[in-house]
C-alpha cells in the first residue's frame, strides 16, 4: 500500500501534547454495540464515557435489482445515556410478537466492539466487519493510536445460511485476511496525513485523508458520506511504535520517538 512516515520528538513532559500544535480530540464514537431484530439491524455508537450516543438502522431485507445498495438510516440524534437505553427498552418491546409460525424474541445483543471497519458484500446479501479488540500503541499530541487486535464480521440479512454455492468461499477467503496483524487506526488523528502536514493546516479546515493510504476505502464507499462521521474509521496497514530514548544521556531528558510506516 506504499509508506508513509512520520516522527514526532518531545521532552517528556511534553507528552500531552503542550508543544504540538494539533487538533483537540473531540468527543469521538469509541464504543458499538450491534443489536438485532428479525427485519433491522441497530448499531449503537457513544463516546468512550456513554455521555453521548447515536443510533444507526440498518434493513436486513435482501438486495435486490430494484434495491441493489445498502440501506443505512442516521437520524443524526445525539442521545445521552438515558435516553438511548430507555429507546433501546421500546425496541425490544416493539419487536416481541408471535404470529402463526413467526414469532421474534424482541431486541437481541449481538456484539460489542470498537468501530466499524465497513461493509463488505460477495455473491449475495451484506456482511458488516466491527473492531472487537484493541491495544493503544501511541500517543500523539494527546491522539491514541490503536492497533486491531481482533475483528468480526456478521450478515445484515436475516437468513445467516447462504444460498449461492460460491458464497461461503468468498467469505472464507475474506476472514483469511488478518486484519490483527499491521492494522492501525484513531478516532481523532489520520494516520494517513504527515504530522508536519496536520501542524501545518491547524488552524484551519480539516484536510482531507490521503485515500491511497486508507485500507478499508472500498468498505466504506456505501457507508461514509451517508452518516454522521463520528461513524467512520480509516483503517491504515503498515507499522506504528513508539518508544521513550534518552539521546543525550541527561536526567529529566526523555524523548519519545514515534514512528508510523
Amino acid at each position: 500500500v506504499g509508506s508513509h512516515t512520520m516522527q514526532s520528538t518531545t521532552t517528556t513532559s511534553s507528552s500531552t501534547g503542550q508543544y504540538l500544535r494539533l487538533r483537540p480530540v473531540p468527543a469521538a464514537i469509541q464504543r458499538v454495540a450491534l443489536y438485532e431484530t428479525r427485519n433491522w439491524l441497530y448499531v449503537v455508537g457513544s463516546t468512550n464515557d456513554g455521555t453521548k450516543c447515536r443510533l444507526l438502522k440498518i434493513d436486513r431485507a435482501p438486495p435486490s435489482p430494484g434495491r441493489p445498495r445498502l440501506e443505512v438510516e442516521d437520524g443524526g440524534v445525539v442521545y445521552s445515556e438515558s435516553e438511548i437505553k430507555e429507546l433501546l427498552i421500546m425496541l425490544d418491546d416493539g419487536n416481541k410478537y408471535s404470529v402463526n409460525k413467526y414469532s421474534s424474541h424482541g431486541l437481541q445483543q449481538v456484539a460489542s466492539a470498537f468501530g466499524i471497519v465497513g461493509f463488505v458484500r460477495f455473491l449475495e446479501g451484506y456482511y458488516i466487519v466491527l473492531i472487537t479488540k484493541r491495544k493503544v500503541v501511541a500517543t500523539i499530541g494527546g491522539h491514541v493510536i490503536y492497533k486491531i487486535e481482533d475483528t468480526f464480521i456478521y450478515p445484515i440479512s436475516h437468513s445467516h445460511k447462504p444460498t449461492h454455492p460460491e458464497e461461503s468461499k468468498y467469505l472464507k477467503v475474506f476472514q483469511n485476511i488478518d486484519l490483527s496483524s499491521d492494522f492501525y487506526f484513531s478516532y481523532s488523528y489520520d494516520l494517513t496525513l504527515s504530522l508536519q502536514c496536520q501542524m501545518r493546516t491547524y488552524p484551519g479546515p480539516t484536510p482531507a485523508p490521503c485515500w491511497k493510504f486508507v485500507w478499508n476505502e472500498h468498505l466504506l464507499k456505501l457507508f461514509e458520506g451517508y452518516v454522521n462521521q463520528g461513524w467512520i474509521t480509516h483503517i491504515v496497514h503498515g507499522f506504528v511504535g513508539q518508544y521513550s530514548i534518552a539521546p543525550y544521556r541527561r536526567a529529566n531528558c526523555d524523548y519519545l520517538l514515534t514512528l508510523c510506516l
